[in-house]
């Protein structure tokens, strides 16, 4: 079979079994010399089978590297070499410079996608494209083949294994305008790959505008296919190895194939109903193939979002560089063309160009952490209801480098206790911009798999400035209770009787009221908001560019002078006239840096740790710890400067510190454990959880709360009230299948009935949960995950549910 020909072949076939047949007719398959050893490594199956978990986390390293092709290509084609001083400095500025036509002096706007227009983003994301090809998930086995092309510089056949095939070299490594670093050559996704072989296509030509004296080959297209062998006889592990059956020798050491073609299809057609995943030539570039790829959770057309691929997607990479299109190419799927191509922008990207329309008022909301002195930009997007099809699958934060996510949290980091953020768990999208932290920093905090954190001393303060973000800022909050008002507000009337019942139920029981302590009253579903935050003026209307910045309730240019105590975390409190935005937005950014003076030191040096809130309203808040170094009777000196495009000189403030010994509650404990009476549910009686606002709810409502039948009740934790309990709301099943069952019984009298199944269920679960925090405070082992006791207290109490009813009458039949 002629080389062009088969490669065309391999590009058509979308299962495992047609590429096998292929490369049998050809002699290639069972020809041990002809498959070359992936990074030239006989033992790659430790570094290959140790990358992403997760199969969309795996597909991103292959769109990545499509975006990394196309602007090394850009810098390339301009005579610039990569690795020089002349060349972008980081991601946007290249995005600028090659597809924006800015010089080197960039304005703060400059090469963000979500400001290009619909025809340019489409024209750009058609030299990017994923293409779904092969099974839907009602055909063959179920699994799609996804075709990943860029137009971006290519390579050489004879580069193939320096390049995509190789493993762990420093190909990009001093590159500061690419996102793709571990030279890991994007293997996470072979796992994923067709069941048993793990095959992949690999199709590439280098730009003949970058070639200097080419051999022949040089100009060909390159191609060949990589595959699983099993372990064999003596081996304890797979390899990876690929098709080279050129000029080989016993060593496995062949060439690719290749062909010579001065154009190739590479790209995916979309013309009226017609899809051809392969109908668009380009003179260079590459196109991986997925065969089979195990896209857990996808069910349905891949350009949908919500149960489709695009919003997986567009989390999994919030800040894209170059936009990519997605092309639905499987011809089970029918519709109108419109609905088989769309393009992928990164999820900041399509809030910000949908702000209106998707997100909350106010948002997003942010706060600027530096950690060993290196900035991390957090910003929170709150969806509006109608807008939950943005966020798919259960991460909810992602950590970012360059626009790309490197690790998540699932949605249960809301249910926390010291965040409290439950009723917006299904709203809330959070991206921690990491780009700024680098070099050893950078791989302690995130393993080389891009998925997770490292369990390190900097990840858990991230986590807990997080935490506090996410429980403190006023937005937040305030959006939270309106959710929540909105919901129950109009069930008052109905759950009221509940809520008197079951105090009077605990108060009246004597062991109830010992086990519950403090818990003992229904709070009130509505607790009253303080004051709104603000510079004082009845309406705030922020600045883009501020005219003020001082600290509160001070006039300009006063030195702040006040104690600050040991063991305590530290906060200063300003004031200015400048929009929400200001310190988090993309364009315009405000900038600050906070210089220390130590009492033995004679030269200013930079704080590097501290985070900044705000602002909101009008108010910015800055948290830090003071150093470990200090003593009882030393003065600190501390100069923050705040600035932005528009200053010629920055905001200048000074404080002075006077440190005092540790702070000791009551309990005796120090400064950072005692009680707080500031409302933010730190401190109180660590055991209490107070009884529960109950809300019914009927059959109409189950889509609602994602109940059925055999649901009992949902958990939704709302935080600590001022005494420090834990609050909760319980929404319980009325149209439980076993409580309607028993009701049907005319001896039996229906509303007692409900109160029975209601109130033991209830009860029960505020067994687990008090059980929960107690642990929590005590710092023993966990029931569970935190975060997950919420859903694992729903889980409890739905196989509880039928055994509730028929225990409490058997118990009642009981005699001496």
């Amino acid at each position: 079979m002629e080389l062009e020909r088969l490669c065309h072949s391999l590009m058509t076939s979308d299962s495992e079994a047609e590429v096998v047949k292929l490369l049998r007719v050809t002699g290639y398959w069972e020809s041990t010399t002809a498959w070359r050893y992936l990074g030239d490594t006989e033992n790659n199956f430790g570094v290959i089978g140790n990358q992403q978990s997760e199969a969309v986390a795996a597909l991103i390293e292959k769109l990545v590297n499509g975006v990394d092709a196309r602007l090394l290509n850009s810098c390339l084609e301009r005579g610039i070499d990569p690795m020089s001083a002349s060349a972008p400095p980081g991601i946007r500025h290249a995005v600028a410079r090659f597809f924006e036509d800015h010089g080197e002096r960039l304005p703060q706007d400059a090469g963000l996608i979500s400001l290009w227009p619909d025809a340019k983003a489409t024209r750009e994301a058609d030299q990017i494209t994923l293409a779904a090809t092969g099974y839907s998930p009602r055909e063959g086995s179920g699994l799609p083949s996804l075709s990943i092309a860029d137009g971006g510089e290519g390579q050489t056949p004879d580069m193939f294994p320096q390049t995509f095939l190789s493993l762990q070299r420093s190909n990009k490594l001093r590159v500061q305008f690419v996102q793709g670093k571990f030279n890991m050559g994007a293997t996470g996704a072979l796992q994923f790959c067709s069941p048993k072989h793990r095959l992949q296509l690999l199709v590439s030509r280098r730009n003949p505008l970058l070639l200097r004296s080419p051999q022949p080959r040089d100009l060909e297209w390159g191609f060949t296919v990589v595959r699983r062998e099993l372990p064999s006889k003596g081996s304890r592990s797979s390899v990876f190895t690929y098709l080279a059956p050129i000029e080989t020798n016993i060593g496995r050491d062949g060439k690719v194939l290749s062909f010579s073609a001065t154009e190739w299809p590479i790209f995916p057609l979309v013309h009226k109903n017609e899809r051809n995943a392969y109908g668009r030539g380009s003179s260079h570039g590459s196109l991986v193939k997925l065969y089979e790829y195990n896209l857990d959770g996808t069910k349905s057309n891949v350009v949908r979002s919500g149960g489709g691929l695009l919003s997986r997607v567009d989390l999994g990479m919030p800040e894209l560089a170059l936009p990519i299109r997605i092309y639905e190419c499987r011809k089970s799927y029918r519709g109108h063309s419109g609905s088989f191509a769309t393009n992928v922008l990164g999820v900041v990207a399509r809030l910000d160009r949908d702000r209106s329309e998707k997100l909350e008022d106010g948002f997003p909301v942010g706060q600027v952490v530096l950690v060993d002195g290196m900035e991390v930009r957090i910003r929170a997007y709150a969806l509006k209801e109608s807008a939950r099809d943005y966020r798919s699958g259960n991460s909810a934060i992602v950590f970012t480098i360059n626009g790309q996510t490197h690790a998540k949290k699932s949605v249960d980091f809301f249910r926390r206790r010291a965040v409290g953020m439950s009723q917006l768990a299904d709203s809330l999208i959070v991206i921690v911009d990491c780009t700024k932290i680098d070099g050893q920093l950078r791989e302690d905090l995130f393993m080389n798999s891009r998925d997770r954190l490292r369990e390190v001393r900097e990840s858990a303060r991230l986590e807990r400035e997080l935490e506090r973000f996410l429980h403190d800022d006023p937005t937040l909050r305030q959006l939270k209770n309106r959710r929540r008002e909105s919901e129950i507000a109009q069930k008052l009337n109905e759950a009221r009787p509940l809520a008197e019942a079951l105090t009077e139920l605990v108060r009246e029981t004597p062991g109830l009221s010992r086990l519950l302590r403090g818990g003992r009253d229904v709070p009130s579903p509505f607790p009253k908001e303080g004051a709104k935050v603000g510079s004082g003026s009845a309406i705030f209307a922020g600045k883009r560019f501020p005219t003020f910045f001082r600290f509160r309730h001070r006039a300009d240019g006063v030195v702040l002078d006040r104690v600050a105590h040991l063991e305590s975390t530290t906060r200063l409190r300003f004031e200015t006239d400048a929009e929400d935005a200001y310190f988090h937005r993309d364009r315009d950014r405000g900038e600050f840096e906070v210089d220390v003076l130590f009492p033995s030191a004679s030269e200013w040096t930079k704080l590097a740790d501290l985070s900044l809130t705000g602002p909101a309203l009008g108010v910015v808040n800055m948290t830090f710890d003071l150093p470990q170094r200090l003593l009882v009777g030393d003065r600190v000196k501390l100069k923050i400067a705040v600035t932005d495009q528009s200053r010629v000189e920055p905001f200048v403030l000074e404080a002075c510190l006077r440190i005092e010994a540790p702070v000791k509650s009551r309990s005796g404990t120090s400064g950072k454990d005692k009680v707080k009476n500031d409302g933010s549910g730190v401190g109180g009686r660590d055991s209490d959880v107070a009884l529960p606002n109950i809300i019914p709810v009927r059959k109409s409502e189950w889509d609602t709360h994602g109940f059925d039948e055999m649901s009992a009740l949902k958990v939704v934790g709302q935080g600590t009230d001022p005494q420090g309990l834990d609050v909760y709301d319980f929404y319980v099943n009325y149209d439980n299948k076993h409580l309607l069952a028993a009701q049907k019984d005319p001896a039996r009298d229906a509303k007692a009935l409900a109160a029975q199944f209601v109130y033991s269920l209830v009860l029960l679960s505020l067994a687990l949960l008090i059980e929960e925090k107690q642990r929590s405070t005590a710092n023993e082992a966990l029931l569970v995950g935190d975060g997950d006791i919420e859903r694992v207290v729903g889980a409890v109490a739905r196989k509880l549910a039928p055994f509730v009813l028929p225990t409490l009458e058997a118990m009642s039949a009981l005699t001496e």
